[in-house]
């Protein structure tokens, strides 16, 4: 296998796997907990639960506190995506408030809710299929996918015009690298 095959196999298995991990995010939330001690542990979980262990502590997801976090970790520096996110603290089994990250009391429609796995799982499936929410990335989130692969095209396009200078380029390269 030549090096330029191998370069563009590399280069198809990264951007396919960047693509999977993405999608498989959509069907995720991540659950920020806070401890007594000041640290944050973070997990994901299923959308579609109604509850989720944390440090041997079970807590509520309540569908009118999430907030999208961009998450941009991993693989994710090059495939960001928003994340529908949950958090925690010690002291609550229900997730802060985003707007003003106060625990407040269960109104009864919440509580309605959550007593009814159907409409949990409705929720899921809506806001799965929003691609996790209703909010828009700017001109570079939208477009950064699709200039990398063109990106990609261009460098393959490069080194196949190149054809036997990639051997001279390596033959100089271990010369001054003293190989």
């Amino acid at each position: 296998m030549s090096p330029v095959v191998l370069f563009g196999v590399v280069c198809a298995l990264f951007v396919f796997y960047g693509v999977y991990s993405t999608s498989k995010l959509k069907s995720q939330v991540l659950v920020i907990y806070h401890r007594v001690t000041g640290q944050v542990l973070e997990q994901f979980a299923k959308i579609s639960d109604r509850t989720v262990d944390i440090d041997g502590k079970r807590f509520t997801i309540m569908p009118d506190r999430h907030s999208l976090m961009w998450w941009n970790r991993g693989i994710h520096q090059f495939f960001g995506t928003w994340v529908i996110t949950y958090e925690y603290s010690y002291y609550s089994k229900y997730p802060h408030d985003p707007k003003n990250f106060k625990d407040v009391v269960v109104s009864p429609a919440v509580a309605k809710v959550l007593n009814n796995e159907d409409r949990m799982k409705s929720f899921a499936r809506g806001v799965n299929s929003q691609g996790a929410g209703a909010k828009k990335g700017g001109m570079f989130e939208r477009y950064l996918p699709y200039a990398m692969v063109a990106i990609l095209l261009i460098l393959i396009v490069f080194i196949f015009q190149m054809k036997g200078q990639i051997s001279v380029l390596t033959k100089a390269y271990n010369a001054l690298m003293g190989k």
